[in-house]
């Protein structure tokens, strides 16, 4: 298949540990939310080599910047707001005060042609304090077109819109019901997708419900911490000693067991409690947990025998393989009926049946795709594009961007879940 002239720039960018080569900025940066990223170590079993892959910047989510010369902090773990300034003759972008004003920037512009449109990308990479050369953290806007856009199928499998679009009156995501629960600037939000519209419930990170509705989340100490199914907080536990770095809750569909991933992308692994505290279960080189609707669990493996996909039994005692001819597997979920497969290879979203047998390929957003979450009903499934913002994706390849009620782009830093 060939490849879009952006997903070539960002492969760039993970072979050379750096968002790619861009022209300067001689206009100043547009107004709007620039997705801050990261390139993290990961080891790639195929290639045999550690390569450096994009991801959320979870302490800074985003800058926003207002086109007036201030700025402000959205959707990660650090808060606050203040002033930049742009002079082309002058040295170019720089934060001047607030939370961003320690970190130097080189601003610059990527410009081209595609079917008759002009894509730009806006970019802010942060330079190391010390060398000034490029560091593994930047901030973009998504690129804007302008111009003939080309005709399309009606299919965004692969590349969706560039950007939002407004919604329909009352309907910010049609097709798509109940509450998508997310986090924000340390408060976790229920989000209605009929109308767009979210509100705070709990403050912390990294949400996880359960199929009786009872949450649970990180709290702001990184505890695990638990909620009924109207918000209200309930038990934490205690922090373990391997409870380092603890991140993609899954809570088991009774609400009494919670898995989660701790430690490093080089050595992960997975701890299974109950709401009294106690361990069940400490899985080495194992990451993503999904409970299944019968309560067994699955996870995945970067090495074991074979990498891949696991599932146990219920009592967490036994577990087995789930063959997938697949590369690269990050994260899989069985929906809610226990009907398919959800999973993620290669950036891309598959479907196959619970058995791994009858694997396809369903989509994606420029080859950039993780964390796929069921809908309640088992009829669609919403996934990060790697840039922290949301996508739906139908049973029959249909890729839509998620908007609020004013037709932004929901971005988001941690863990979701769709109740």
């Amino acid at each position: 298949m060939k490849q879009s002239g952006w997903a070539a720039f960002y492969l760039g960018a993970l072979l050379t540990g750096g968002p790619g080569m861009l022209a300067a900025g001689s206009a100043a940066p547009p107004a709007g939310a620039y997705t801050c990223l990261v390139l993290s170590p990961e080891f790639d079993s195929d290639l045999g080599t550690t390569l450096r892959y994009r991801r959320p910047n979870r302490s800074l989510g985003s800058v926003i910047l207002s086109g007036k010369g201030s700025y402000h902090l959205q959707g990660g773990t650090q808060t606050g707001q203040g002033s930049y300034s742009f002079n082309a003759a002058q040295g170019g972008f720089r934060f001047t005060n607030g939370p961003m004003s320690r970190y130097p920037i080189r601003y610059s512009v990527d410009v081209r042609q595609d079917s008759g449109a002009t894509l730009r990308a806006y970019t802010l990479q942060f330079l190391d304090p010390k060398t000034h050369e490029d560091s593994a953290f930047w901030c973009e806007l998504e690129a804007k077109a302008s111009g003939s856009s080309g005709s399309s199928s009606g299919t965004a499998t692969n590349t969706p819109a560039s950007g939002p679009a407004a919604p329909k009156a009352g309907v910010a995501n049609p097709g798509l019901k109940g509450t998508l629960l997310y986090s924000s600037n340390q408060t976790i939000l229920s989000f209605d997708l009929t109308s767009g519209r979210s509100v705070g419930r709990l403050t912390g990170r990294d949400v996880s419900v359960s199929a009786n509705g009872s949450v649970a989340y990180l709290n702001t100490q990184d505890q695990v911490a638990f909620a009924s199914s109207t918000y209200q907080p309930q038990k934490v536990l205690p922090q373990l000693e391997s409870d380092s770095d603890v991140s993609q809750l899954s809570l088991s569909p009774d609400g009494g067991r919670v898995a989660y991933t701790t430690g490093d992308p080089y050595h992960p692994g997975v701890t299974v409690r109950d709401r009294s505290g106690q361990v069940l279960a400490n899985l080495d080189g194992r990451a993503a947990p999904a409970w299944t609707p019968d309560g067994r669990l699955l996870v995945t493996a970067r090495d074991g025998e074979p990498a891949g996909l696991w599932i146990s039994t219920p009592d967490l005692k036994s577990w087995r393989a789930i063959p997938l001819k697949v590369d690269n597997l990050t994260a899989a979920q069985l929906s809610p009926d226990g009907k398919r497969l959800a999973f993620v290879s290669n950036g891309w979203v598959w479907l196959a049946n619970p058995d791994g047998s009858a694997a396809k390929r369903l989509g994606s957003a420029d080859n950039n795709a993780f964390d796929p979450v069921w809908s309640p009903d088992s009829r669609a499934l919403i996934f990060n594009a790697n840039s922290g913002r949301l996508y739906s994706l139908t049973l029959d390849g249909q890729v839509r961007p998620l908007l609020t009620d004013k037709g932004d782009a929901v971005v988001v830093s941690y863990s979701y879940a769709w109740r």
